[in-house]
């Protein structure tokens, strides 16, 4: 029989840690006694999470201690604070590994599958013990899919030619992920030519999803890696968030119920299409969260994408107004960000809050008279501009 336990390293660099969390918990639980966070009404937010922080470093330390894998000849055991689980030799199917644990699995769905964490002492030993009886899995799924997919003749006549696809495909869905972290890159940091990286960022997504219907399936939505097939998700993520986001700061909008239903339109039509398209057949719970998933993607791209066109490419002329400054204030959560709170103006119509450019930031002080632009927008969603009055 063999045991094993966390590195000592790995416990050493948590028992350090551990007591500053400590700290920070109880200082944050002593600073909302004192009553420094009402102002705001953050009190229970911040009880809460330092409880978190003081469970999650006394909790762990404890699992540290007791947390260990044991080895004999019939069985594989693994003990944690919360849990003992154990899987004897014929009841092992194989393994698979990520960054963080070595999953065995087991033959029958009744049984419970171990973890073992990769800062576990020897952990080499315990994998070449696992990969010398067992197959990985994940390797397992990899050639049969790759298999299935040289043999379906939707892909090409010929199993050679489903392998050509196979690797444009590979390619074109590499290229579409770095072009889609390109774009959010471009259009978050720096969205110079400004037309061009919003262009950008809007084809990046439609090209996706119009590479999962030309290629059938081969490309897929669900898979980002241990699979056969190659992915978009990367590329189609990453410049959808990065449209609303923009849209936000720089255009402030009044949404009516024509941009919601723009908004909503648009989504619909863009979830419908991927997922017909798509590999997903709804047979499982994770079919679910993967469409939730995806509505909350396009919904953020057709957002930023309907507001961005309504307010980028509007030509009608500006009605002029004047407010009052009541208020300023920075926020420093995403890059420094600049607001004012306005009085109210265009017959009543209020923005209680809205963002401005530093300059004009320095310029003006609470109680200072501004001007506002108020445009029509493209697709009839106002939207309007400030610069103070001289």
């Amino acid at each position: 029989m063999k045991e094993y336990r966390y590195t000592r390293g790995w416990a050493i660099a948590f028992y350090l840690v551990a007591p500053l969390l400590i700290a920070l918990g109880g200082w944050l639980l002593y600073e909302s006694y004192q009553g420094v966070y009402t102002i705001h009404n953050t009190t229970w937010f911040i009880i809460s999470l330092s409880v978190a922080i003081i469970a999650i470093a006394v909790l762990g330390g404890i699992d540290i201690y007791l947390s260990k894998v044991i080895v004999t000849d019939e069985k594989i055991v693994s003990i944690s604070l919360f849990q003992r689980r154990e899987l004897l030799f014929h009841e092992i199917a194989g393994y698979t590994v990520n960054p963080n644990y070595i999953i065995v699995k087991p033959t029958k769905p009744t049984l419970k599958q171990l973890r073992i964490s990769v800062y576990i002492e020897k952990i080499d030993e315990i994998v070449y013990l696992i990969a010398e009886r067992y197959p990985d899995l994940d390797e397992v799924t990899i050639e049969n899919e790759h298999n299935e997919i040289l043999s379906n003749n939707k892909h090409g006549l010929t199993e050679e030619a489903r392998e050509t696809k196979l690797q444009t495909a590979k390619r074109i869905s590499s290229v579409l992920n770095w072009l889609g972290g390109i774009s959010f890159v471009w259009l978050w940091f720096k969205p110079e030519p400004y037309q061009y990286a919003v262009f950008f960022a809007i084809i990046i997504p439609l090209l996706t999803i119009a590479a999962v219907i030309y290629y059938k399936g081969l490309i897929r939505i669900n898979e980002v890696n241990k699979s056969a097939h190659p992915f978009i998700t990367i590329g189609l993520v990453f410049s959808s968030v990065a449209l609303p986001l923009r849209a936000i700061l720089d255009y402030n909008t009044i949404l009516q119920l024509n941009t919601w239903v723009y908004i909503s339109t648009l989504t619909v039509i863009l979830t419908v299409i991927l997922f017909l398209k798509s590999e997903i057949t709804f047979k499982e719970i994770s079919d679910y969260f993967t469409l939730l998933f995806f509505i909350a993607i396009f919904f953020g791209y057709s957002y930023g994408t309907i507001l961005l066109i309504n307010c980028y490419y509007d030509t009608s002329r500006a009605t002029i107004y004047s407010a009052v400054v009541l208020e300023k204030s920075e926020s420093t959560d995403k890059g420094t960000e600049y607001h004012v709170n306005l009085s109210a103006w265009s017959n009543g119509e209020t923005q209680t809050e809205i963002n401005i450019d530093k300059e004009l930031y320095t310029r003006i002080r609470s109680g200072d008279t501004i001007l506002v632009y108020r445009y029509n927008g493209l697709l009839a969603t106002p939207w309007f501009e400030v610069s103070k009055n001289n």
